[in-house]
């Protein structure tokens, strides 16, 4: 059960992190119940598969308050980060 998130941390701490808040996509097909349809779950491209919160915190970067419209794939954040850390993809690793 989520209740809520609740990060504590220094100033200084605050300062230099990162932090990615997000979900699995949907809920799962059995669990479904109107007006959803059982067949437009997790896994589906279908509304009740998709549009789960994603949110960031990176300091410098993003500004608290503000919204963007763009879809976001979890493979999305792997580049991300590595491009966070200044690194690259190791040669033939995929980026997602």
């Amino acid at each position: 059960r989520d209740d809520g998130v609740s990060i504590s941390m220094s100033p200084e701490q605050a300062a230099s992190t990162t932090i990615f808040l997000t979900s699995d996509n949907g809920t799962n097909s059995v669990a479904i119940r109107p007006p959803f349809l059982p067949d437009h779950g997790k896994a589906t491209m279908y509304e009740g598969g998709i549009r789960v919160p994603a949110i960031i915190r990176w300091p410098g970067v993003t500004r608290g308050g503000t919204t963007n419209p763009a879809l976001v794939q979890s493979e999305d954040l792997y580049p991300t980060i590595l491009e966070m850390a200044g690194l690259k993809a190791r040669p033939g690793q995929a980026r997602d």
